[in-house]
């Protein structure tokens, strides 16, 4: 038998970019992006949010991501500058690349962030947006703070979420002494209540959050134990509720429900 198949020619395939100089080395890339990638906005018409956000002051070095309603972020040591907006394309290449080691070195240059790991390298053309003012929603006083251990906390959500509110997976959290209770409830099907011992000595409150997004945080975080905080204990107030590792270094910020 005989194959004949036609070609375009090498004249027409695109020039690949290679970087003008060398890369800052980072140790942490494809854990960073991996663990904030859950808050990116899968809405492809919204570009700005539909991205993750890479910065560098000179301290540490930030990934963090939102879609609206929620938002992630976590930060590592770094002696450089940098600031990317990588879209999701690029995000999930990055990944890719970085599947099996997850040192390489990070350089932008002509709206292009090279990233090259041992023998093989990656161009992703950057994001032309503006990312929202992310800082400005970060609650800073959290005067109402518990600390839970990750994987009770975790199995608690994995419950309550067969009972979450069927159109919106809202559940609601509320914080009593020594104690968080996980609830969800649907109506006539039943509810299921799940109590957490927890490191909290305050006045009982409560809210309504999305399970998903709780459930997806937890999971994203590391460590034994993670701190739930927010700036009141207003159930009926729109305060943003924080959710993070207890040295602040990775966090989550969820905006509550209505119940």
């Amino acid at each position: 038998s005989r194959i004949r198949v036609a070609d375009l020619g090498t004249r027409d395939f695109p020039s690949l970019r290679e970087p003008g100089g060398p890369g800052k080395p980072i140790e942490d890339l494809g854990r960073l992006l991996g663990r904030v990638k859950h808050a990116m906005s899968e809405d492809p018409t919204r570009m700005h949010i539909c991205c993750a956000l890479v910065e560098a002051d000179g301290k540490e070095l930030r990934a963090t991501t939102t879609d609206g309603h929620r938002l992630s972020t976590i930060a590592v040591p770094a002696d450089f500058e940098i600031e990317a907006l990588v879209s999701r394309p690029g995000l999930d290449a990055i990944l890719r690349l970085l599947d099996k080691s997850d040192a390489c070195s990070l350089l932008v240059e002509a709206g292009h962030l090279f990233v090259v790991c041992e023998s093989r390298s990656l161009s992703a053309k950057l994001v032309d947006a503006a990312f929202p003012p992310w800082r400005a929603i970060v609650p800073k006083a959290l005067s109402r703070s518990a600390e839970v251990g990750r994987e009770e906390l975790r199995v608690a959500l994995v419950k309550a979420a067969i009972m979450a509110a069927e159109r919106t997976s809202a559940i609601r959290i509320c914080f009593a002494s020594s104690a968080l209770v996980v609830e969800g409830e649907q109506g006539q099907r039943g509810d299921v209540r799940v109590e957490v011992d927890a490191d909290y000595d305050g006045p009982e409150f409560s809210f309504h959050l999305s399970s998903t997004y709780l459930s997806e945080a937890v999971d994203h975080l590391e460590g034994e134990r993670i701190r739930i905080a927010t700036t009141c204990g207003s159930e009926e107030g729109a305060h943003p509720i924080w959710v993070g590792e207890v040295d602040g270094s990775a966090f989550d910020v969820i905006m509550p429900m209505r119940p």
